[in-house]
């Protein structure tokens, strides 16, 4: 296995990192819009309360429908965040893993460079 898989593991965990910070942002951005959709929802029912007219009603209900989406946009990619940190925290463990099967390798094959242990010093 060598110092590949060590380096293959930290780098699916860097990978992995960097896709859930992306998934974080996206997610963030949607909510933003997703705020604003409410806070015009919000106006278009104020509007309605003043007026009375029918079609202000239609626009609020239409902008709900497109907050409600969005929303769950936003969830699907927080979702996909949570999967990304958990990746790379289970590549991270991997690499520390895989770099300990690499140092026990070592000593097996080569037990006296700079092991030495109690039962060698007398």
């Amino acid at each position: 296995m060598g110092y590949r898989g060590v380096a293959l593991a930290i780098g699916l965990s860097v990978a992995s990192a960097g896709l859930a910070a992306g998934c974080a942002w996206r997610a963030q951005r949607l909510a933003s819009q997703a705020s604003w959709l409410m806070a015009r929802g919000v106006a278009e029912g104020a509007e309605y309360t003043s007026t009375f007219d029918g079609q202000h009603i239609d626009r609020e209900l239409v902008t709900f429908q497109q907050r409600r989406e969005l929303l769950e946009a936003a969830h699907r990619w927080q979702r996909g965040s949570i999967a990304g940190v958990m990746a790379a925290a289970l590549a991270l463990a991997a690499s520390y893993l895989a770099w300990l099967l690499v140092r026990l390798e070592q000593q097996r094959l080569n037990p006296d460079d700079g092991a030495h242990t109690a039962l060698q010093v007398r």
